[in-house]
């Protein structure tokens, strides 16, 4: 399909998911599966502490296939945020805005993989 035909709301969506898509993995636990996103490209990922809390083994999968073992780095179940770590080569972060320019109202798109066989989009 032409690009040309869709509205401005949707390009912004596609634009956004393809540049965030490679960051997002699936993290598969031994109590289930759930989403994370790369946001450092050391290896650093964020998720829901409820993935993490109560877990034996970890292992991430990127959106290009690749698969790590992870390690927990950090982990506030006040929050419900935590912190894994992967250790692999040309990791792609995603790119963070300034959470102090966002308005109410503001379009907001949250893209994830909880279940390993592709991206889910919400907006």
């Amino acid at each position: 399909m032409d690009s040309s035909y869709l509205d401005p709301y949707s390009n912004a969506v596609i634009e956004a998911v393809e540049t965030v898509s490679p960051a997002v993995v699936n993290l598969d636990t031994d109590q289930g599966s759930a989403s994370g996103f790369i946001f450092d490209s050391r290896g650093f990922i964020l998720t829901n502490s409820h993935v993490v809390g109560k877990i034996d083994s970890l292992t991430v999968t990127l959106s290009d296939g690749r698969q790590y073992r992870a390690c927990v780095v950090g982990n506030d179940p006040e929050t419900d945020l935590a912190v894994v770590r992967i250790f692999g080569e040309d990791l792609i972060a995603a790119p963070l805005g300034n959470s102090s320019t966002i308005r109410v109202g503001q379009l907001v798109i949250a893209i994830g993989n909880p279940y390993g066989f592709q991206h889910t989009v919400t907006t």
